[in-house]
């Protein structure tokens, strides 16, 4: 039978139990013990040093004061060595376990940032990624992980890209969300688009251009129901294609521009399924609808 005594915690002063062989512990409970350490902590006072890498002041509060490189030259020196013994490096199985109990923990609570640490951490990667820093680093290790610039760019991510958003729809606050974020990266960034993409009050509907717009309001003008990107069809192992319109049984694409990436698409579509109707309207199409409708509608543009 394991023999147990009585002690008596030198923080709380509560009588508790332990093994014979545990005798000379002094707390009865984890807190208790973090109070106690901290109790009995070096207090002596701190001395001012020279960094002996940087050569900045820092203050030397430990025990023994044998310190010589200043906090954030000792972080840097031990990343250094950690990388070059490779500690850093992990299997595939490791990184899904340290993303599950990383996941398990923000999720209860056991661990989370504080809005300072967010901040922090906002600033450093938006700086990072104006500086060009981010996506460098990102192509190299894309490249020696998957071959590519970007793990999308893989058979194997197209494919599941397609499945994945085959048949999607977003409700009316996403499509809001979308045109606003997206409005802002332009803004930014400045970046130039033709497509003037963006969500409509009048339509009710996010739409990527101002012929598509008004292509919607010609035919709510008629009374047409119509759907707007209802479907995505998986053209072949590593492309999907999504029509901008459907009304009835017949799809139709609305094209500004056409380049061959885009009459690639529609050929392949039509080859894949023969069967389904697909118009596109082109600029002389879109001449003719202008200056039928232009002053029925709130035309958008030229």
């Amino acid at each position: 039978m394991p023999r147990y005594v009585k002690n008596k915690c030198e923080i709380c002063n509560k009588e508790f139990e332990v093994l014979y062989q545990k005798r000379l512990r002094k707390t009865c409970s984890k807190q208790c013990a973090y109070k106690l350490r901290k109790k009995n902590k070096n207090t002596s006072p701190a001395q001012q040093k020279k960094c002996n890498i940087c050569n900045k002041q820092f203050l030397d509060k430990t025990k023994f004061k044998q310190q010589t490189e200043c906090k954030s030259c000792k972080l840097k020196r031990g990343v250094k060595t950690r990388k070059a013994n490779g500690s850093y490096e992990r299997t595939e199985e490791q990184n899904k376990k340290l993303s599950e109990t990383l996941k398990r923990q923000y999720d209860n609570g056991e661990r989370k940032f504080s809005k300072e640490a967010l901040e922090k951490l906002s600033k450093g990667l938006t700086e990072r990624w104006a500086s060009g820093e981010m996506k460098k680093k990102s192509q190299e290790t894309c490249m020696k992980k998957y071959g590519v610039t970007h793990w999308t760019k893989t058979k194997k991510a197209k494919h599941i890209m397609s499945e994945l958003h085959k048949g999607r729809t977003f409700s009316l606050k996403v499509k809001k969300n979308m045109s606003r974020a997206a409005a802002k990266r332009i803004k930014k960034y400045k970046m130039y688009s033709f497509g003037n993409g963006g969500f409509r009050e009048d339509l009710g509907i996010y739409v990527r251009s101002n012929w598509e717009a008004n292509f919607a309001r010609i035919l709510k003008y008629l009374n047409i129901e119509y759907s707007y990107e209802p479907d995505t069809f998986c053209i072949s192992e590593s492309a999907t294609y999504t029509p901008d319109f459907k009304v009835g049984n017949i799809y139709f694409e609305i094209k500004g521009y056409m380049d061959e990436k885009s009459k690639n698409k529609i050929n392949l579509f039509r080859q894949k399924f023969p069967n389904l109707t697909l118009g596109v309207i082109s600029g002389d199409e879109y001449k003719k609808l202008k200056a039928q409708y232009y002053d029925k509608i709130c035309w958008e543009g030229k």
